[in-house]
C-alpha cells in the first residue's frame, strides 16, 4: 500500500502569488498572502494542490474588477468551525 502524501501548503501557497505577481499586476490587481499558521499539512498530492489553487486564483482575478487587491490567508479551522 503506497505511504499517504502529506504537503505542507503554506510554502506552496507563498511561492504561488509571487510567481502569479506579472498576472495580477497586469490588471493592477495586488496579490497579498498572510500566512496565520506555520504550518498546514494536507493529505493531497502537491502538484495537484498547485493545479487547483492556480486555477482558482487565475478565476478570482479574471472576476475582480482592475486596481484592486486579494487577499489570500492561511488558517486553519476545525470541523466545530472553531479557530485553531
Amino acid at each position: 500500500m503506497p505511504e499517504r502524501e502529506y504537503t505542507d501548503i503554506i510554502p506552496l501557497l507563498k511561492h504561488l502569488c509571487i510567481a502569479m505577481q506579472p498576472f495580477a499586476n497586469s490588471r493592477n490587481i495586488k496579490l497579498d498572502f498572510n500566512i496565520a499558521e506555520k504550518e498546514i499539512r494536507i493529505n493531497y498530492p502537491e502538484k495537484d494542490i498547485l493545479t487547483g489553487f492556480t486555477k482558482l486564483i487565475c478565476a478570482i482575478i479574471d472576476y475582480m474588477p482592475d486596481d484592486n487587491t486579494l487577499y489570500i490567508t492561511t488558517e486553519l479551522i476545525e470541523e466545530n468551525n472553531s479557530r485553531h
